[in-house]
C-alpha cells in the first residue's frame, strides 16, 4: 500500500513580510520533499487582514483566529534557527518569522535558494490589489524608477538603532539620480505609525522631506490606515511592496523584511540605510551622562551570554529586565520617551 504523504503545517504570528517568507520556502521545502503543505493565517494584531483580501484564494492557506496558534510548537526570537524541514520525517507543524529555506545552515538547501525568487513573484495579488497597482503606475511612474523604503512605526522601539536613517536613504538616492537624472523615485513608509500597541505616534515627515530634496519626481501612496489592526492597513503595505518591486533599485531600512522582499529575486540594485534614531541617541547620551553605562552593559552581556554588539543592542536586552526595571523607568521618564 502507498504511503500516505507527510503533512507540513507551518505559520507565522510576525506581519506581513514574514509571513511571505514563511509560505514561499514552506512551499518549496513542501515541493522538494514531497509532502503536502498547509499554511496557517493567524488574523493577529500583526496582520489582521485574511489572506483572500491580500491574494487570489489558495487552498492550502487558511485563515485562523488569532489564539488558534497558541500552543503549536514555534521557533521564536530573531536570529533563532529553524529546523531542517528537508530532512525531517513525519508530519511538522512549526511557527516561524523568516525564511525556512536556510543553505547558510544546511547545505542541501543551496539547490532550493534560487526558487524562492520565482515562488514569490507567482503570487497573485487580490483583483482589487492589482488594480490599485496597475492605476498607479500608469498614473505616477516614469520609465525607471528608484525605490525607497523608510520603516518607521514599531521599528522606532524594536529597531532604534536603525530607523534614523532617512539621511543617509536621502545620499543613495542622490547618488542614484546622478547615475540616471531622469528616475522618478517611489516612496514608501509606515511614518506616523505607533511605536507598539497603543503607544505614541511617531511622524518624522519623511514624506514632506523627500519632496522638499527632490521634488515633484517624489510620488508615494496615501494609507487608509497605519494601524496593522486593521485590515485596510495590509492591503495598503501589500499595494507599496507590489510598486516597490516594480522599481529599477531599492533603497530600504536595515533588518527591514518589507525591505528585503522589495528586491528579492529580481536582480535589481538593493542598498540597505541604517542610522540610529534621535530618541535612541538621546536614550545613550542620558545613559553615559548619569553613568548608567556600565551597568547597562554589564547586565546586557549576562542576559545575553556574549559582548552586545551595540548599545542598542544592550538596552533592548535589559530594558525589560525585573532587576533593572526601576532604573529603566526612570530613564523613560527623564528623557519622556515611551519604548
Amino acid at each position: 500500500m502507498r504511503e500516505a504523504p507527510r503533512r507540513l503545517t507551518l505559520f507565522s504570528n510576525g506581519g506581513l513580510s514574514n509571513r511571505l517568507k514563511v509560505m514561499v520556502s514552506g512551499q518549496v521545502l513542501a515541493e522538494a520533499c514531497g509532502a503536502e503543505l498547509s499554511v496557517l493565517w493567524p488574523l493577529s494584531g500583526t496582520c489582521k487582514c485574511p489572506y483572500e483580501r491580500l491574494f487570489l484564494a489558495d487552498s492550502r492557506v487558511r485563515v485562523v483566529a488569532a489564539d488558534a496558534t497558541r500552543g503549536l510548537p514555534l521557533v521564536f526570537g530573531w536570529g533563532a534557527a529553524p529546523p531542517d524541514l528537508l530532512a525531517s520525517r513525519g508530519d511538522v507543524t512549526l511557527g516561524y518569522m523568516s525564511w525556512l529555506v536556510r543553505p547558510d545552515l544546511y547545505p542541501a538547501h543551496a539547490p532550493l535558494q534560487e526558487r524562492l525568487g520565482p515562488a514569490l513573484g507567482a503570487l497573485e495579488p487580490a483583483p482589487s490589489i492589482a488594480e490599485r497597482v496597475a492605476r498607479f503606475v500608469a498614473d505616477h511612474f516614469r520609465d525607471e524608477m528608484i525605490g525607497v523604503h523608510l520603516r518607521r512605526g514599531d521599528f522606532h522601539g524594536a529597531r532604534a538603532d536603525v530607523c534614523g536613517n532617512t539621511e543617509a536613504a536621502l545620499g543613495e538616492v542622490g547618488r542614484a539620480l546622478a547615475a540616471n537624472p531622469n528616475a522618478g523615485i517611489f516612496l514608501a513608509t509606515d511614518d506616523g505609525a505607533r511605536t507598539f500597541g497603543e503607544g505614541a505616534v511617531v511622524h518624522e515627515g519623511v514624506r514632506a522631506i523627500m519632496r522638499r530634496r527632490f521634488g515633484e519626481r517624489v510620488v508615494f501612496t496615501t494609507p487608509r490606515s497605519l494601524d496593522r489592526d486593521t485590515p485596510e492597513a495590509i492591503e495598503d503595505a501589500l499595494v507599496d511592496l507590489l510598486l516597490l518591486r516594480r522599481t529599477d533599485a531599492i533603497i530600504g531600512t536595515a533588518m527591514s523584511s518589507f525591505s528585503e522582499l522589495a528586491a528579492f529575486g529580481r536582480g535589481v540594485p538593493l542598498t540597505m540605510t541604517a542610522g540610529a534614531s534621535e530618541r535612541m541617541l538621546r536614550v545613550e547620551r542620558f545613559v553615559r551622562r548619569a553613568g548608567l553605562y556600565p551597568l547597562i552593559i554589564e547586565v546586557a552581556r549576562r542576559r545575553l551570554g556574549r559582548e552586545p554588539e551595540s548599545f542598542f543592542a544592550a538596552w533592548d536586552a535589559v530594558r525589560h529586565a525585573p532587576l533593572i526595571d526601576p532604573i529603566m523607568n526612570r530613564v523613560r521618564r527623564l528623557i519622556r520617551w515611551r519604548p
